[in-house]
């Protein structure tokens, strides 16, 4: 039997650890350049990287909604996993939907 509660908060660690990541590298990354016109800038990964992350963290943040669900149709017992599960889903989507608009 899986046990979903523990793979949903296993991802929202990792979750809560890619966030970081990515606000690590945007602090990281944007300055506010004033460049020349026919001076290009040097390439770099940085936008790739930030898309991966960024799809990552979408991916687990709808893994976490499906576990979650899958948690509440099992009946599993609720524990402090299942507590803060709840607490940081609603947490991220709410940050979603802040971002969106």
């Amino acid at each position: 039997m899986t046990n979903y509660r523990t793979w949903s908060f296993r991802f929202l660690i990792y979750l809560v650890v890619l966030n970081i990541l990515v606000g690590y590298m945007i602090a990281n990354t944007s300055t506010l350049l004033i460049e020349a016109e026919g001076i290009e800038k040097p390439t770099d990964y940085n936008s790739i990287i930030m898309v991966i992350l960024m799809g990552l963290t979408n991916i687990l943040l709808i893994s976490r909604i499906a576990l979650t669900v899958l948690c509440v149709i099992k009946k599993e017992k609720k524990d402090y996993k299942y507590i803060i599960s709840i607490i940081g889903y609603s947490i991220f989507i709410l940050l979603a939907v802040i971002s969106l608009i």
